[in-house]
């Protein structure tokens, strides 16, 4: 079950990058003052990268969850701690006590997770809505 949710969440940010070069793509064209020969295709596109943008993120934040869910549920943070935390090197370390302490993993502070996930996702959104709208006003000749 683990290795399927693992999968699905890797599958789901491939799918959000290539959306997100899609999406630099178009922006780098409408900003670069390139014609768009027709609007409606344009548009189009434009909003199916910005919605497959917010979906992949939304995604992948809920599968990162629940696999930090069980893998608190399996033991495997335990495991992972006692086979290869004495041999990790410092960096590593260091990435895993800010990372565990601050997202609240350590404790098992779920909801904690929760929140910053959320936060997370709130300031991604923003930025690709704002780059799907600045495309709009772009494509539109507004800006």
């Amino acid at each position: 079950m683990y290795d399927g949710q693992l999968k699905k969440m890797l599958a789901y940010v491939a799918a959000a990058i290539a959306s997100f070069v899609a999406q630099l793509t178009v922006f780098y064209f409408a900003t670069g003052g390139n014609a768009v020969p027709h609007i409606a295709p344009a548009i189009i596109v434009t909003t199916l990268l910005w919605f497959s943008q917010c979906y992949f993120s939304i995604a992948v934040v809920t599968k990162y969850h629940e696999l930090k869910v069980l893998e608190h549920e399996l033991g495997i943070t335990d495991v992972r701690g006692r086979i290869y935390y004495p041999n990790r090197p410092r960096f590593g370390k260091l990435w895993d006590k800010f990372h565990r302490e601050h997202l609240g993993i350590n404790k098992g502070d779920y909801k904690k997770l929760a929140c910053r996930l959320d936060f997370g996702t709130a300031i991604v959104l923003l930025l690709v809505t704002l780059m799907y709208v600045y495309i709009l006003l772009t494509i539109f000749k507004i800006v």
